[in-house]
């Protein structure tokens, strides 16, 4: 009977032991992903970990400026077939822009959320994913390879002329843009941005 009751005793607390674990470990893991959130979030400094410089641009603008209207900057690029496209063909629509290059790490790092947000959301929400040409000797075939090696689906479009980053400021990558249906700049994101984050914008416009 004392061996029975030993034996119940010590499964109760391996049940409780195990149970604990879960919970600690549940519990780190969304701390872990608040504290990744956190840092994405971060204005100031992020460099070292979200962003990476880009050195062909001579805009001055700041994190957080915005034109007073805060409509949306037209400007001109090229399509995955070399046509030229301009960014007001695709007002009517929310609009994601994304600003990137195949030797960005932090852009890499973002990438798979756009493509799965595209995949949900490509019929109402316009995805623009602008490959900066030139910034640090970047080529459109740069561009397509990586794309086609890591089998995005997502449109993705070259500013080859950098009207694109000489229209928004762009002097960090990535960045995203958020611009609703009306062509307001909703948001404007300098680093690499969560899943949760994207999916928290994409709310704004749709």
């Amino acid at each position: 009977m004392k061996k029975n009751f030993k034996l119940l005793m010590l499964i109760v607390v391996i049940i409780a032991v195990i149970g604990g674990s879960v919970v600690a470990y549940d519990l780190l893991k969304e701390k872990a992903q608040m504290n990744l959130d956190n840092e994405i979030l971060k204005e100031e400094g992020q460099n070292d970990n979200g962003q990476d410089s880009v050195d062909n641009n001579d805009g001055k603008k700041t994190d957080g400026d915005e034109d007073s209207d805060n409509q949306y900057i037209d400007f001109s690029m090229e399509d995955y077939e070399g046509n030229t496209i301009k960014l007001s063909d695709k007002v009517g629509k929310p609009i994601i822009i994304n600003f990137w290059a195949s030797w960005c790490p932090p852009c890499k790092q973002e990438m798979p959320y756009f493509n799965e947000m595209y995949q949900r959301y490509g019929e109402d929400i316009e995805f623009i994913m602008v490959d900066l040409v030139g910034s640090r000797n970047e080529t459109v075939e740069d561009g397509k390879s990586f794309i086609e090696e890591a089998g995005y689906e997502f449109p993705v479009y070259f500013d080859v002329d950098q009207e694109g980053s000489n229209a928004y400021y762009i002097t960090s990558m990535p960045t995203t843009i958020i611009i609703d249906e009306d062509g307001r700049i909703i948001e404007e994101a300098n680093g690499m941005i969560s899943k949760y984050r994207l999916k928290s914008y994409i709310d704004m416009i749709y």
